[in-house]
């Protein structure tokens, strides 16, 4: 049932907090409120929504898959563990600071590219 999975993934991703969901998606407590207390199902521009927030699929959603429906990352690589971690702890993190991360990696990566050019040269 669509109430028991989003309850879960809530527990998950939102330490319980349905006013932390409300806030990272735009939907309005007394919508997720409802969902929980009557078991209704969001339209489909909600189910896009919280499939977006919680990295999984609608048809996990709806209950037409067993499992989560993770969307994958890359399509031709498989994660090792530590990129699982790092990604499980980005994920935890809000927007404007997945993009503070994303600025860092971007500054790292560009130091380490221009080190192994210049050990090149040498």
């Amino acid at each position: 049932m669509f109430k028991e999975r989003l309850v879960y993934l809530i527990n998950i991703n939102c330490n319980g907090s349905q006013k932390y969901l409300s806030q990272e998606t735009n939907i309005p407590t007394s919508t997720i409120s409802s969902w929980l207390s009557r078991g209704s199902m969001p339209a489909l521009n909600q189910l896009i929504i919280l499939a977006n927030f919680f990295k999984c699929t609608i048809d996990y959603l709806a209950q037409r898959e067993d499992e989560l429906g993770v969307i994958s990352v890359t399509e031709s690589k498989i994660l090792n563990d530590s990129q699982k971690e790092l990604l499980m702890y980005f994920d935890k993190c809000n927007s404007r600071l997945q993009s503070q991360i994303i600025g860092y990696a971007q500054g790292i990566a560009e130091k380490y590219e221009r080190i192994n050019i210049n050990s090149r040269i040498q």
